[in-house]
């Protein structure tokens, strides 16, 4: 018996191998078995032995493509994290130049008080967009950290992967293999700021952030630094 509406496309979860496929019921005793498990109900040991071959090559087709897709999202993060770093170091240099022009006493044709709000707009609006850009690339950080706490070189043996595999066969890690250095130098930095109770990037469930104290782990903002 099984408790899914009958004679309406329904999404079940296949009682022999766990996938969830979509069917339409006509009795409450209708088996809740997939298609592709259908071949192995019976009870006798070829269908046994038929069963353990459709589940082995069914979970490894599974998990050969949530392999490929977690490489994809990390070579996506990899390249986003770039992009941000470079737009942070474009608006840095925006807000560089404006802060140049009030210097430079550029434009000195309007009322003081029109040249300052002026400015002032122009200096907040970069602003803004820098911390956003800072936003986003503390996400992207956090995301490769979390990536590289399962994936990265063995202390002992740097041939291998933590997960594992032997360092050239580990698609994870070569898709943050670029990004390591910069990885760690961003973490450093995080932890620093951390123990001198400054702002701080540091995921939630980083060592040193679960490591404070109660009343003191906590996600400050994102600093511009």
């Amino acid at each position: 018996m099984h408790d899914y509406p009958l004679h309406h496309t329904v999404d079940a979860e296949c009682q022999c191998c766990g996938v969830v496929y979509d069917t339409v019921f006509t009795s409450k005793s209708d088996q809740v078995v997939c298609r592709g498990c259908i071949r192995h109900q019976a009870s006798d040991a070829r269908s046994l032995l038929l069963r353990n071959a459709d589940h082995k090559a069914l979970w490894r087709s599974e998990v050969a493509l949530l392999r490929d897709h977690y490489v994809r999202r990390m070579e996506a993060v990899a390249a986003e994290s770039k992009a941000y770093r470079e737009e942070v170091n474009r608006l840095q240099e925006v807000i560089k130049g404006l802060k140049q022009t009030i210097r430079d006493g550029l434009a000195l044709e309007p009322p003081e008080s029109v040249l300052e709000w002026l400015v002032s707009e122009a200096i907040d609006d970069a602003e803004t967009e820098r911390d956003r850009a800072f936003r986003s690339r503390a996400n992207a950080y956090r995301a490769l950290w979390a990536a590289n706490a399962l994936h990265h070189h063995e202390v002992q043996r740097p041939e291998r992967c933590s997960c594992g595999k032997p360092a050239p066969a580990c698609k994870e890690l070569r898709a943050i293999a670029d990004m390591e250095e910069t990885l760690y130098r961003w973490e450093h930095q995080q932890v620093e700021r951390l123990k001198k109770d400054l702002e701080h990037e540091l995921p939630d469930d980083h060592p040193e952030v679960l490591a404070r104290p109660g009343s003191e782990r906590r996600h400050w903002r994102v600093h511009p630094s």
